[in-house]
């Protein structure tokens, strides 16, 4: 793999507000996939050929007149197929599969305020991240039949929230939150084997709560 990438970071309104920024491209050689086709028993590795992934990542940090930190991260990706080995297209690749577990889009904004509280200091936090949808099959090509389930996870967005008191003197924290506090629905892997006819996949746990003590000394 030959991998290329520029960026920049710049601060503006004396520190308060700062931007990170990338792009980068790479060419992929003798890309290894794990395929999954009738002809055997269980999925095998092969070369499938050559592939370009490329895109780019913005970060924007900002801290206001009240003190509140404000983190905004975007980043796009672009991957596809170049060229398909025998063996890869024998399989069911074409250059037009898409990649597995890659999403175009990815955004990440978080909203963090300390404040004093009962002699010691308390952060609330609230995260939201989104995601473009993509394919979950982890066996790689070919996709599953027009009558089957396609192993896509459409667009969702999840949300957390947690807080963090910490104490000024005794060295005690405490950390509570909520993971997924909406409950969205949503897959984290696929697997289809077309020589079994079979499907599956697996989803995140839904709503979570909670509760973490520590001490430091």
């Amino acid at each position: 793999v030959k991998s290329y990438e520029v960026g920049i970071k710049a601060e503006f309104l004396d520190n308060e507000l700062r931007l990170n920024a990338a792009a980068y491209v790479s060419d992929y050689t003798d890309l290894q996939l794990l395929i999954a086709e009738p002809s055997r028993v269980g999925p095998y590795i092969t070369n499938a050929g050559e592939a370009t992934i490329e895109g780019f990542e913005i970060e924007v940090s900002y801290v206001t007149s009240n003190s509140v930190l404000i983190d905004l991260a975007v980043g796009f990706t672009d991957a596809g197929y170049d060229m398909l080995n025998d063996g890869a297209i024998a399989a069911g690749l074409t250059v037009d599969s898409p990649f597995g577990f890659i999403s175009d889009w990815n955004t990440h904004l978080s909203v963090t305020k300390s404040v004093d509280f009962a002699g010691g200091l308390l952060t609330p936090r609230i995260d939201w991240t989104w995601r473009s949808g993509l394919y979950t099959n982890a066996s790689g090509v070919p996709l599953p039949p027009p009558w089957s389930d396609a192993l896509y996870q459409p667009d969702y967005n999840v949300i957390n929230l947690s807080a963090r008191w910490e104490s000024g003197a005794s060295g005690l924290n405490i950390t509570a939150g909520i993971e997924n506090a909406g409950d969205e629905e949503y897959a984290i892997f696929g697997d289809y084997q077309p020589n079994f006819g079979s499907d599956a996949e697996a989803y995140d746990r839904g709503r979570q709560w909670y509760l973490m003590l520590g001490y430091e000394f």
